[in-house]
C-alpha cells in the first residue's frame, strides 16, 4: 500500500503548493458528512444471512474531495478521492457471516474493483473499517475536435437516472443514495466531435478480475431528439448492441433506452437478454418535479424471486441484468421545495408481478451556508421472500458541510 500512500501525500501536497499560487487553475470542491443508521424490522433478510434478528445501528463518517488540475487549454488532470469510516452492531454481524465463509473481514467494502489498486485500506476489522479510494484519476486531453480521457473516470453512456442498460462501464444502483458521483472505470475513453450535435465515442475499460469491456457509441439528434446508438463487449462475456433517446412531448421530459445481451460462450450460465427503460418527467407550476418509469428485464421472473442484487450499494458488482429479478419494474418520484431552506421528496420502486414496493420520503434542510440536514427512511413492503419483502426499514440521517 505504500505507492497508493504516497499517491495520496503527492495530492495533498499538490493542493496546499497550488492552492494560491496558480488559482485560476485549481479548482477544488467536497464534502464532509457524519451520517448514523439503523437497519430495523429487517428480520427476514438478516435470518436468510445467518445474522440474529435485531435492530442493528451503523455510524459512518464520509469525506469528498474533488481536484480539478489546468496548466494550459488542452491538459486537464482530474483527481477525486473519497474516504469512508464505517463502525456499528452492522458490520460485526455481517464480518461473522464472512469470516464462516472463509472470506476476510468487510471483504466487499474494502475490495477496489478497478484494475489499478487506488484503494488505501488504514484499518480493517470486525465492527467496522477506515478507507480511502479514488474513484477518479484521470489525464484528458483535448485536440481540436478529438477528446481523450486516461485512467479511472466515469463513461457516461447512461441517460435514464434510474435504471441505465446502456452503461456497460460503470452500474450504479439507484438506492445508493449517498454516492451522486456514481462509480468510475479504470479504462481509456476518446471523443471526436463531428458538429456540435453529433460524435462518436470509443471505450475500453479493465475491472480487478482483469476481464475487459469495450465499446463504441454514436450520438447524433433526430428532429428535436438527442439519440444514441451503441455495441460493445461486456467483461468478456456478452456481446451487446443498443441505443435510447431523450426528448419531450407537450412539455414533459421523455427518454429511453435498451441493450441486448448475447453470450459469447456456450456458459450455460450465461443467457440472452434484453434490458429496457423508459422514464417520463414533468415540472409543475406549482414547483412539484414528478418522474415515472418502466424497467422490462427479459431475464426477469413473474414470480417471487427474493433480494436482488441492486439492493447492494456497490454498482462495481453489478450489470444492468442486475436491476431486478422481476420482469418488470416501476418507478414514481415526487420532489417539491416547500421553501428556500426545505424540500421534500418521496420514491417508490413496485414489483407488479409479487405485489412488493420500496418506498422511501426524505427531507433536506439547509441549516445554514454549505450546511444540509438530510434525513430518508429506505422502507420495503411485501410478502416472504418477494422483491422487497423482507428488508424491513432503514432510517438515515445525514449533516453534511460542503465546500
Amino acid at each position: 500500500m505504500k505507492w497508493q500512500t504516497n499517491i495520496l501525500i503527492l495530492c495533498i501536497a499538490l493542493l496546499s503548493s497550488n492552492l494560491v499560487a496558480q488559482e485560476q487553475k485549481l479548482y477544488i470542491d467536497g464534502r464532509v458528512e457524519l451520517m448514523p443508521q439503523v437497519w430495523l424490522n429487517g428480520d427476514k433478510a438478516q435470518e436468510k444471512v445467518g445474522m440474529e434478528p435485531k435492530a442493528y445501528a451503523l455510524y459512518q463518517f464520509n469525506n469528498r474531495l474533488n481536484l480539478e488540475y489546468r496548466p494550459n487549454d488542452w491538459l486537464q488532470l482530474n483527481a477525486g478521492l473519497r474516504t469512508i469510516a464505517s463502525y456499528g452492531q452492522q458490520n460485526s454481524a455481517i464480518n461473522d457471516i464472512l469470516n464462516e465463509q472463509g472470506y476476510r473481514s468487510n471483504n466487499f467494502s474494502i475490495q477496489d474493483q478497478g484494475y489499478l489498486p487506488l484503494t488505501m485500506v488504514w484499518h480493517s476489522g470486525k465492527s467496522g473499517y477506515f478507507l480511502s479510494t479514488f474513484d477518479r484519476m484521470n489525464v484528458k486531453m483535448t485536440f481540436g475536435k478529438f477528446e481523450t480521457t486516461i485512467g479511472r473516470q466515469r463513461i457516461n453512456w447512461g441517460i435514464n437516472g434510474i435504471w441505465e442498460p446502456n452503461d456497460i462501464f460503470n452500474t450504479f444502483s439507484y438506492l445508493d443514495f449517498n454516492y451522486p458521483e456514481r462509480p468510475g472505470a479504470d479504462a481509456v475513453h476518446g471523443q471526436y466531435y463531428f458538429n456540435s450535435t453529433s460524435s462518436v465515442e470509443l471505450a475500453f475499460k479493465m475491472d480487478y478480475d482483469r476481464r475487459y469491456t469495450l465499446g463504441g457509441l454514436y450520438r447524433t439528434v433526430i428532429g428535436t431528439y438527442d439519440a444514441q446508438v451503441m455495441m460493445g463487449i461486456l467483461n468478456e462475456e456478452y456481446f451487446t448492441v443498443g441505443g435510447g433517446w431523450s426528448g419531450n412531448i407537450e412539455g414533459a421530459g421523455f427518454n429511453g433506452e435498451f441493450t441486448y445481451y448475447e453470450p459469447m460462450s456456450d456458459n450455460e450460465e450465461l443467457k440472452q437478454a434484453l434490458v429496457a427503460s423508459l422514464l417520463a418527467n414533468y415540472n409543475f407550476n406549482n414547483g412539484i418535479f414528478a418522474q415515472a418509469g418502466v424497467l422490462y428485464n427479459s431475464l426477469g421472473s413473474t414470480n417471487r424471486q427474493g433480494e436482488n442484487i441492486s439492493m447492494i450499494p456497490n454498482g462495481s458488482m453489478m450489470t444492468a441484468m442486475d436491476y431486478t429479478k422481476s420482469k418488470m419494474q416501476m418507478f414514481i418520484s415526487a420532489s417539491y421545495p416547500i421553501n428556500p431552506l426545505l424540500s421534500a421528496d418521496v420514491s417508490t420502486l413496485l414489483n407488479p408481478f409479487d405485489g412488493s414496493f420500496y418506498l422511501a420520503p426524505s427531507v433536506n434542510y439547509s441549516v445554514a451556508e454549505n450546511w444540509d440536514l438530510f434525513f430518508i427512511a429506505q422502507t420495503y413492503w411485501g410478502r416472504q421472500d418477494t422483491e422487497f419483502g423482507d428488508m424491513g426499514l432503514q432510517l438515515f440521517v445525514r449533516l453534511q458541510y460542503s465546500f
